[in-house]
């Protein structure tokens, strides 16, 4: 992890299954597909979301009621998965 484990946003996921299938969905609001990372080794599954835009932590919101990132989730599986891309 490149930031510190205090910054990270707890990454909410839910975990689909068919026959032939696991998927994985988990919001991330304020990040771009290039801004994530997913690493699959094995049964394990990690997911990091990197925070976006240069200027965040300078704006003042009036209300803020979601996060922009960073996001982190370490995720194991109940059995090895090989992966596919699929957009």
């Amino acid at each position: 992890m490149t930031d510190s484990a205090n910054a990270l946003r707890r990454l909410p996921l839910r975990v689909y299954r068919t026959a032939s299938r696991i998927m994985l969905a988990a919001p991330m609001p304020g990040l771009e597909p290039t801004d994530i990372l997913v690493v699959l080794d094995g049964d394990r599954v990690t997911i990091d979301g990197k925070r976006r835009g240069r200027h965040q932590d300078a704006l003042d919101p009036v209300m803020a009621e979601w996060t922009i990132g960073p996001y982190y989730r370490e995720l194991t599986l109940d059995h090895p998965i090989r992966a596919t891309s699929s957009t």
